[in-house]
């Protein structure tokens, strides 16, 4: 009944059932897993990180619980504990796409470089996507590497054209190796396909236009 409830989001009757249920069976993990997710549902942060972390002392190999946690964390600026929830996820045979991106991600932001390079360069290899070339791109960047991201970022454009933010990123790489013809080709192009500016930042964009101008003609 909690399911159901949760399912047509009706929080209030599905933390009922769900609570309720907890009296027959207060030793059960994944009752205190889905009043977490009644709770994160709606936006109640620290209630649910309480309630995952309830399910896992009950039982902690449970792999599902530890990325929701990870979830919760996140959602509260807890990079380091959610990466070790990710970590323990995998660990536990929740080897999602989304887990493994996010553990890559949460390995970069924390200056673990290396080896969140290595976890995008295995899940490129099993599902090659323009988001993870980027990830591998911004990633070299971080490491001052700029031959592997412009690979990274043109890998990206051939599996999809239309990527302002590959394009973009690829104009700027190439702005710092002082390649000013094709930097410019690349922000134009990014320009182009994001006009309005919903994912470009079109204002820094053309600043840098008009400084490969300026360095052009020196």
């Amino acid at each position: 009944s909690g399911q159901i409830e949760l399912a047509k989001k009706e929080y209030v009757n599905a933390l009922t059932a769900f609570n309720k249920a907890t009296e027959y069976l207060p030793m059960w993990a994944f009752l205190y897993y889905e009043l977490g997710n009644t709770y994160l549902a709606q936006n109640q942060i620290p209630e649910a990180i309480k309630l995952y972390q309830r399910a896992l002392q009950i039982n902690n190999k449970l792999g599902m619980v530890y990325k929701k946690l990870g979830d919760a964390q996140r959602l509260s600026s807890k990079e380091k504990e959610a990466l070790t929830a990710y970590e323990l996820a995998a660990r536990f045979g929740y080897r999602t796409f989304e887990t493994r991106f996010l553990i890559a991600t949460l390995r970069i932001e924390n200056k673990q470089i290396e080896k969140g390079i290595e976890e995008f360069e295995e899940l490129a290899k099993e599902m090659p996507k323009a988001e993870l070339f980027i990830k591998l791109g911004e990633a070299y960047l971080r490491l001052k590497r700029d031959l592997p991201a412009i690979e990274n970022y043109q890998k990206a454009i051939l599996i999809d054209p239309n990527s302002t933010r590959a394009h973009y990123l690829l104009g700027a790489s190439f702005m710092n190796r002082r390649e000013y013809t094709r930097a410019k080709e690349s922000l134009e192009k990014a320009i182009a396909l994001d006009p309005a500016g919903k994912v470009l930042d079109i204002k820094e964009a053309q600043k840098k236009l008009r400084e490969i101008a300026v360095k052009s003609n020196k």
